[in-house]
């Protein structure tokens, strides 16, 4: 291999191992990608760099004024908060990013976020919830605590564990009286999330999201409370993670979906009652309140909150809202075009080198496959439009199963989907889907299933939206506290949520799970009848309401608007077929759903994609 000769094979493995997100969700901005480039958004970074660190050098530091973010659609806001989490932890503290496009209750969806953010590995494989518990046992003048804390805690029987959470809260007893009143269930809540024992993982999970414990948990956990409302667990895991010098930063995204319906009102049924603008003006009323008191009570904690510049400017041409934000928020920062050709150059040759680096590929320059004619009048235009354009170079060499320079120009090959078209095909005809109504399949297949069903609508629909985001509504640790099987679909306009369909399989039968499992939804979807831009479909084949406590969050799914589905085979056969042809050509099953319209032949969940269809005309 020479530098005029680069190794094919290795040039197309390279190639193909890259994933440009040209729309970055909230659930991504902690996975670092090659695309985060120092000189873009330069002074920006600094000031929020100059911030944390007089948070960390400060003993007494309360709060400052919270830092509002300015840009257009694609000016790389939420690519942003994927640097801001960089600086958090250069300084040691914990990052938080929140999508509050679906909230009902800030605290509550911030609390989910936090369980979320605190299971992502740092370096040296660290979580931010080892880093949490260290600060709290430091705080207390425990001493000799292993850096590898939670792994510790992780393969402990729930007694020593027990042990260890009573030993913890007797010092925090004599240390601090009111946290230890306030907040102990919330502390032992947090040890309780390490144990590798789902049943004990699950009482932590269930104190941090307010679901109910019976007598027997409470008393066999020592719990005091059985149900801990969402603002106190929001407050008590914010005091924890303000101790030993540590701090809190919440990177809030999607504020303007909130407040979209205020300024453009609209009734969508006669009977409506409640117009769009009351609903949107409870909830950024109710979430700017929770701002204000974060920003008066709570020790060491910053938010970066990122906006449309049209947003902020609306909002601020209301007397009511600015004399909120005036007290909350600074000046705000805008977010720039990239500046220069130089810089559009290293977006992209992070990314190529990344992948270079990985399979030994020497390329004949910096930048290939992008020649200088890619980059002509690049700068004073937005990082997503150069991504994007990359991204679509890119998927061609995959399709074409050669690396060549852009841009292309030999016509697209026939017939070259029709194998997944006949793989497809064989797959609708002979399967036994007994087994995936089985429990032991809500993650195996269920999982990937929707992931598959979502994107190839999204895929269908491509052409017609601003732009669709699939990702399930969860995190997806290895060793996640609550392996759950979803998708989210959200459609943006303008680069604003304004439709989501949450799709969740519960094949559980256990009352405990099920619990779980529907608040989660529920919760997760923020779904409401006041607000129907939000829905949420739920697959199951068995009853999930044979009990009270069940009943109660199913009454609670059904009277906000959840739709309830059992599948038929056509359907179960559909699931199958595409989760199988994703799985073997994993690059090519965007493209080939694209030119279809399979997802419509799901009889179970065609009437909630027909409703997305609507809305993009």
């Amino acid at each position: 291999m020479t530098k005029d000769n680069p190794d094919i094979s290795n040039s197309l493995k390279a190639i193909e191992s890259i994933n440009i997100k040209t729309v970055r969700i909230i659930r991504d901005v902690m996975d670092v990608t090659p695309e985060n480039v120092p000189e873009i958004h330069a002074s920006v970074k600094e000031e929020f760099e100059k911030r944390i660190s007089s948070i960390s050098e400060s003993i007494n530091f309360r709060s400052q004024l919270f830092l509002p973010v300015i840009g257009t659609a694609g000016s790389g806001k939420t690519h942003l908060l994927t640097d801001l989490y960089l600086t958090t932890e250069k300084y040691n503290g914990i990052f938080i990013p929140i999508d509050i496009s679906r909230t009902n209750n800030f605290y509550s969806i911030a609390n989910s976020h936090i369980l979320d953010a605190l299971e992502k590995k740092l370096k040296y494989n660290r979580t931010q919830l080892s880093r949490a518990l260290s600060n709290l046992l430091n705080h207390l003048k425990f001493t000799q605590i292993p850096d590898d804390i939670e792994d510790r805690l992780r393969s402990l029987n729930v007694d020593k564990l027990l042990k260890i959470v009573y030993e913890v809260l007797k010092k925090m007893e004599s240390v601090c009286v009111l946290e230890h009143f306030q907040y102990g269930d919330v502390v032992r809540a947090l040890f309780l999330l390490t144990s590798e024992n789902r049943r004990v993982s699950t009482i932590g999970f269930n104190i941090i999201t307010n679901i109910k414990l019976d007598d027997e948990e409470m008393k066999e956990f020592g719990i005091l409370r059985e149900e801990t409302e969402p603002e106190i667990v929001f407050k008590g895991l914010t005091w924890l993670f303000s101790l030993n010098g540590s701090f809190t930063v919440f990177g809030i995204d999607q504020f303007d979906s909130l407040i979209k319906a205020e300024f453009q009102p609209q009734v969508t049924d006669k009977n409506n009652i409640l117009p769009a603008v009351v609903k949107s003006h409870n909830l950024v009323t109710l979430f700017l309140n929770a701002l204000k008191n974060i920003h008066a009570y709570s020790p060491r904690v910053f938010c970066v909150l990122t906006i449309f510049n049209d947003t902020w400017v609306k909002l601020n041409s209301s007397q009511y809202y600015r004399s909120i934000l005036s007290k909350i928020f600074d000046t705000p920062l805008p977010l720039e075009p990239v500046k220069s050709v130089s810089q559009a150059k290293n977006l992209i040759f992070k990314i190529l080198n990344h992948a270079y680096q990985k399979y030994s590929v020497i390329p004949p320059y910096k930048t290939w496959p992008f020649p200088e004619s890619f980059f002509e009048s690049k700068e004073g235009i937005f990082p997503r439009e150069i991504l994007k354009r990359a991204a679509e170079h890119i998927l061609e060499c995959k399709l074409r199963r050669e690396v060549s320079e852009w841009p292309f120009r030999k016509k697209q090959p026939q017939g070259e989907f029709d194998e997944m078209e006949i793989l497809y095909n064989d797959l609708l005809k002979s399967q036994d889907l007994s087994r995936i109504k089985d429990k032991d399949a809500e993650i195996s297949f269920w999982r990937p299933a929707l992931i598959a069903f979502a994107e190839c609508f999204a895929a269908e629909n491509s052409g017609a939206a601003d732009g669709f985001s699939v990702a399930p509504e969860y995190q997806d640790q290895v060793n996640s506290k609550r392996p759950t099987a979803d998708v989210k679909i959200v459609l943006y306009h303008d680069g604003v949520v304004v439709h989501t369909l949450s799709i969740w399989a519960i094949l559980q039968t256990q009352w405990k799970a099920v619990v779980s499992r529907v608040k989660g939804a529920v919760d997760g979807s923020g779904i409401n009848k006041r607000y129907p831009n939000r829905k949420l479909a739920v697959i199951h084949f068995e009853s999930l309401s044979k009990n009270p406590s069940t009943l109660k969050e199913w009454d609670k799914f059904v009277k906000n608007g959840g739709i309830d589905v059992i599948p038929d085979d056509t359907s179960l056969s559909l699931f199958y077929a595409l989760k199988s042809v994703r799985e073997k050509y994993p690059d090519l099953f965007s493209k080939w759903a694209g030119r279809g319209k399979r997802s419509l032949e799901n009889a179970s969940l065609r009437e909630c994609l027909e409703e997305i269809l609507r809305l993009l005309g």
